[in-house]
């Protein structure tokens, strides 16, 4: 009989499962609701394991009764490995209640952690009594080895690359890190191994997106963000025909109609993009697809690329804006100029795609007025094309990303234990820590309100007291004046139910 390995995918948000389908087209309602992507990383990792082990994978997004199976897998298998897949946030929360599962059994089943907070911070991850060995980077070799080495009975872990653990000398250990392993070499994961239907149906039996991962890495150098932490810059992607075969495995198994691609490298290499697109058409898989770039991607796109992605059935396109400070955009080492913004938005109009502009306020070292300036950029946006979405985000600081360390060295914060990280949010995360005041939170809220009221889509339209308020609003945006705020005041008032 082949020895058991469980794979533990946890929760992203506190709140209820989000397999429902979206009432309103918001964008964290849109973005909660794709949060039930299908768990590729724990997938890839238990395909790689299968032909040789039990893989039982387990999802707190939708197993409400996960903690009763992990405790009959626990009393009734032989368990080499309880692993946990976790991003920074809410997710570690959710890791460290099964891990307490996994300890309360008594069975000395040790626990694996893996996913982008370990990669990123292996050091702090190791030092938490709930983890026993931390995986960086891929895990798909290094799950392969250590269950080999822990089913052999050996004591020692050394020599498996890509781990973190502490000796029996209580040293802690970082053995080398795995090489990284091409998007073109890594086993086509066996979707068999989870109800698919679950994360690719809504409950009222409609098509939900599919999350396709075509490339991994990224090549460009933005300093807040950590996935150069660990791919180091390195890009790579699938080939086209393979694609081709997996996307339509989706369409005709579970009537896929909705594909994400990749999130945000897709376009990284245009020889390769037109590749895949052209695949696509030709193959007939012409379907509503989602993706991300760069401004000065879009930029540089030819007729042909305009083409491809109007036949093929581009419907959104997110665009990573950051800031309207170009003294913000050089410090975080963003590569475009903020003229970019408004020109690539000029492109997309063109292609009947609806795009998202995504921007960042709370920065370490940004001004207020420069927080103004990405407000100004915001509002131009809108003006050129009112069906754009911007939403506007706090700096979330990753760990890993050279923003963030600086940071820390220059103000001297201290490392975050595994309970801390797990309290960060998607929203505001520690942020007096990064001088990030109430007041001004409040500041930037009430001054994108004021932008949603007086540019809205056609979803956000609510009658006449709406048309009202967005008057009302584009008067504020358009001169710049924002005293005596009773609409605002108002609208909270309302929202609240004491008007």
């Amino acid at each position: 009989m082949k020895k058991t390995i469980i794979l533990f995918q946890p929760k992203f948000w506190p709140g209820p499962l989000f397999n429902e389908k979206p009432r309103t087209k918001t964008y964290y309602h849109e973005m909660r609701v794709n949060f039930n992507y299908l768990p590729l990383g724990i997938l890839s990792v238990g395909t790689a394991l299968k032909d040789k082990y039990d893989v039982r994978i387990i999802d707190q997004r939708f197993d409400r009764d996960w903690r009763e199976q992990v405790a009959e897998i626990l009393r009734d298998r032989e368990v080499l490995f309880a692993g946990v897949s976790a991003c920074t946030g809410y997710d570690i929360s959710g890791g460290i209640r099964f891990s307490e599962v996994v300890r309360e059994a008594g069975a000395g089943v040790p626990v694996v952690w893996g996913g982008w907070h370990s990669s990123t911070v292996p050091g702090q991850t190791i030092m938490s009594r709930h983890v026993d060995i931390a995986v960086t980077g891929q895990g798909e070799q290094t799950a392969l080895e250590l269950a080999e080495r822990l089913e052999s009975g050996l004591d020692s872990l050394e020599g498996i690359r890509g781990i973190t653990y502490i000796n029996s000398d209580g040293e802690i250990v970082h053995e080398p890190d795995r090489e990284i392993c091409p998007a073109s070499e890594l086993p086509e994961i066996d979707y068999t191994m989870v109800d698919v239907d679950r994360y690719l149906r809504y409950k009222d039996g409609t098509p939900a997106r599919l999350f396709y991962m075509s490339t991994i890495g990224c090549p460009f150098r933005c300093s807040f963000c950590s996935i150069a932490a660990v791919y180091k810059r390195h890009w790579s992607s699938k080939p086209p025909e393979r694609i081709v075969r997996e996307i339509r495995y989706f369409v005709e198994k579970h009537g896929t109609d909705t594909v994400e691609l990749d999130g945000t490298n897709f376009f990284a290499n245009p020889k390769w993009a037109k590749e895949v697109l052209r695949a696509l058409i030709d193959n007939g898989l012409r379907l509503n697809y989602v993706s991300a770039t760069r401004a000065d991607i879009i930029l540089r796109w030819d007729d042909e690329m305009k083409d491809l992605i109007k036949k093929v059935g581009f419907r959104s396109l997110g665009v990573g804006g950051e800031s309207g400070s170009q003294r913000m955009l050089d410090k975080i080492d963003k590569g475009i100029k903020v003229g970019d913004l408004l020109e690539s938005l000029k492109v997309l109009k063109t292609l009947d795609i609806e795009p998202a502009y995504t921007f960042m306020f709370g920065l370490p070292g940004e001004t207020l007025e420069e927080s103004k300036m990405t407000l100004d950029v915001m509002a131009r946006l809108k003006k050129e094309m009112p069906k754009v979405r911007t939403p506007g985000l706090f700096y979330h600081a990753f760990p890993g990303s050279e923003t963030f360390l600086q940071y820390q060295r220059e103000h001297n914060i201290p490392d975050m234990s595994l309970e801390e990280w797990a309290r960060y949010s998607f929203d505001l995360t520690h942020t007096e820590s990064l001088s990030i005041t109430g007041k001004y939170v409040d500041f930037i809220r009430e001054r994108l309100k004021y932008l949603e009221w007086a540019y809205p889509t056609e979803s956000n339209r609510r009658g006449v007291l709406w048309n009202i308020f967005s008057w009302l609003a584009r008067m504020r945006v358009n001169r710049g004046f924002y005293m005596l705020p009773f609409e605002w005041m108002l609208s909270k008032r309302l929202k609240k139910g004491s008007v």
